[in-house]
Order: C-alpha cells, then sequence, then structure tokens
C-alpha cells in the first residue's frame, strides 16, 4: 500500500511540476485564476441552482442542485477529506510562489471539481440548455485547481467522478420521489372517486 500510495504521489507531483515549468504564462495565469474563482464555494453553481429555483419550468433541476451540493459537502468535505487527511501540494514546495490565495483544508477530493461535475451532470440528465457549456467549464475548473498548484492531479480526477455520481444520485432520488409522490396522489384521487361513485349508486 505504501509503495502505491508513493507511486501516485510521484504520477502527481510529475503533472504539477511540468505544467507549472512549462506551461505558465501570463495570459493563461490570468484566465486560470479568474476560473478557478468561479468555483469558489460553488458560487456560480448556487446562482445557477436559485435561478432554476426561481422559474417554475425548472424547479425540480434547482431542487436536485441544491440537493447535490448538501449532499457532497456532507459526503466529501465533511467525510473524505478528514478522513483522508492528504496535505495540499504546494505545502511540499514552500518556495512556490501561488495565483493565489493559498487555500485551507486537505486536498483529497477537490471540492471546486465535485461540486463543478455534479451541477455538469444534473444539468445534462435534466437536459437544461448550455448544459454542456456547464460541463466545459466544470472540466476547466477541475483543470485550473492543477494548474494553480492547489490540488493533485489525482483530486480532481476522483472529485470529477465523486461529482458526477452525486448529481446522478441527487437527480434520480428526487426523480423516484416525485413519481412515488404523484403515484401515492393519483391513487387517492382514484379511491375518492370511487368512494363517491359508490355513494351515487
Amino acid at each position: 500500500m505504501a509503495n502505491l500510495i508513493s507511486s501516485i504521489q510521484q504520477f502527481d507531483f510529475a503533472i504539477l511540476n511540468y505544467i507549472w515549468m512549462y506551461w505558465h504564462i501570463d495570459w493563461l495565469d490570468s484566465l486560470m485564476v479568474g476560473i478557478t474563482t468561479l468555483g469558489d464555494s460553488g458560487i456560480i453553481w448556487i446562482l445557477i441552482g436559485i435561478y432554476l429555483l426561481w422559474h417554475k419550468a425548472y424547479r425540480k433541476t434547482g431542487l436536485a442542485i441544491v440537493i447535490a451540493l448538501v449532499v457532497g459537502f456532507i459526503i466529501c468535505n465533511l467525510g473524505i477529506k478528514p478522513l483522508v487527511g492528504r496535505i495540499r501540494p504546494f505545502e511540499f514546495q514552500p518556495a512556490l510562489q501561488l495565483l493565489i490565495a493559498a487555500p485551507h483544508g486537505y486536498s483529497f477530493p477537490s471540492g471546486h471539481t465535485w461540486s463543478s461535475f455534479a451541477m455538469a451532470t444534473i444539468l445534462i440528465l435534466d437536459k437544461i440548455p448550455g448544459r454542456y457549456w456547464a460541463l466545459g467549464l466544470a472540466a476547466v475548473i477541475g483543470f485550473s485547481r492543477i494548474y494553480l498548484y492547489v490540488h493533485y492531479p489525482t483530486d480532481v480526477l476522483v472529485a470529477a467522478v465523486l461529482g458526477v455520481a452525486i448529481g446522478a444520485m441527487s437527480f434520480y432520488a428526487l426523480r423516484l420521489y416525485a413519481l412515488r409522490y404523484l403515484a401515492a396522489s393519483q391513487s387517492v384521487i382514484s379511491y375518492d372517486v370511487a368512494k363517491e361513485s359508490i355513494h351515487r349508486d
């Protein structure tokens, strides 16, 4: 197990250091800082969720987003992060000058990434206009965390998988509840109609 963890760490740092040394240019630095800011505290997805909740046609989608954010926060931020306790990559490189303020908390999995992919998954499953733009944004937000040296590549990859799972689970759980509620309502209506018919006879 120790050898596996060591190999993963070496793989992560190899990618991180390559990107840091060879990909950084001024305009891309500014772009990545701006994009990663969109995912801070899941703010862009919260705003999208509020917007969808405000519109009756998309209210269920907005509710699924709220559910996914709450469930994901409990599973990933309160559960997995402290359980794994992975130190962020920049903490091993004290001489490194980050382009953003050093984030607090543990590294695995990436909060920006799981929340972004959870939201994109819900938008895709519900066929909301602009859903593929949301997926592209989720991918770029995830990459920005690697580019800025605040997350390991494996933090982002695993977070993307978790995000898809959380988004799909929230979407289908809400749909199942809605179907069961509709079926129960129809049963009550059918019972009332039958009871009224008997009384008339």
